[in-house]
């Protein structure tokens, strides 16, 4: 018994060291690479932008804006994971690298996520409730998407 107490306090105490560290990094630099991104090579309408970054950004593009409870182990892992895993799917900042096949998959992809609600994901909007889509939102934002597919 003494050794499982031992080791929880081990790893509380890790823990916690680990999160008094992460409390005194500054965010992550926002990347800004505005000859890629694709909200500026779309030329995105206002509304549109403000749609997009609240809803997706976070996750998939180098925009990142980290919340204080980003910070605390072992939140700050399972933030850091959905945000990888989000840029895998698409980086919205590095839209300009993408071929014009990509592209549309990607696009298509996307449409088919905000149709099923898959995105933005319950998990993320259950703290970022600013970030759900609203039916009127993605109606615009669908309509918007299928049009840059066309663009093409």
């Amino acid at each position: 018994m003494k050794k499982i107490i031992v080791i929880l306090v081990v790893i509380f105490g890790l823990s916690l060291g680990v999160t008094i560290i992460n409390l005194f990094k500054p965010n992550p630099e926002i990347i800004t690479e505005k000859k890629k991104d694709f909200l500026i090579l779309t030329n995105a309408p206002k509304g549109i932008e403000t749609i997009i970054k609240k809803s997706c950004y976070d996750c998939h593009s180098n925009n990142t804006v980290y919340p204080t409870y980003a910070k605390i182990f072992p939140v700050s892992l399972l933030i850091n994971h959905h945000i990888k895993e989000g840029k895998e799917h698409i980086n919205f900042s590095l839209w300009e690298t993408y071929n014009n096949e990509s592209k549309k998959h990607i696009l298509e992809e996307a449409i088919e996520e905000i149709e099923n609600n898959k995105m933005p994901m319950s998990s993320y909007t259950l703290i970022h409730e600013d970030a759900k889509l609203s039916d009127s939102q993605k109606k615009i934002l669908l309509k918007w998407l299928k049009m840059q597919i066309e663009k093409i």
